[in-house]
């Protein structure tokens, strides 16, 4: 299994840099958006600090449900958080997320990289459609 060196997206959130990182964070909010699109959150638990873990279930119209794990290997208040991801035992891959001050809002970089080549595309799209939910989650209010 080839491995890729990663892959990056972007996204602009009409909301304040300090509250789109808490939106990553707090699992009252994260439960909230942090899906693709098509999946329903089920739950959200975290320990938000450099070593904690976090457990993420979703499910997908057909039934099937989803839990990505991972531990949190930095975080900068407001700035960046990096993780690993991937399912219980193989949370090999990292995802980075910078958040950076852009005329009203904020862009988001999302960079996932030691994704296995073969899933590459599928995560493209997921993070990309869950990015749309973090933008739609700021437009509500």
């Amino acid at each position: 299994m080839k491995t890729t060196p990663q892959l990056t997206v972007t996204q602009f959130i009409r909301g304040k840099r300090s509250r789109v990182f808490e939106a990553w964070l707090k699992p009252e909010l994260v439960m909230q958006w942090f899906s693709p699109e098509a999946l329903t959150r089920l739950s959200f638990r975290t320990d938000a600090k450099v070593g904690g873990s976090y457990v993420h279930v979703m499910r997908s119209p057909d039934g099937t449900e989803y839990t990505t794990v991972g531990e949190y290997l930095e975080i900068v208040e407001h700035e960046k958080i990096v993780f690993t991801w991937g399912k219980e035992g193989s949370a090999d891959s990292v995802v980075t997320v910078l958040l950076e001050d852009e005329s009203d809002g904020t862009l988001v970089t999302l960079t996932h990289a030691k994704l296995p080549e073969d899933l590459v595309s599928g995560h493209v799209a997921g993070w990309e459609s869950a990015l749309r939910n973090l933008e739609k989650f700021f437009l509500r209010g």
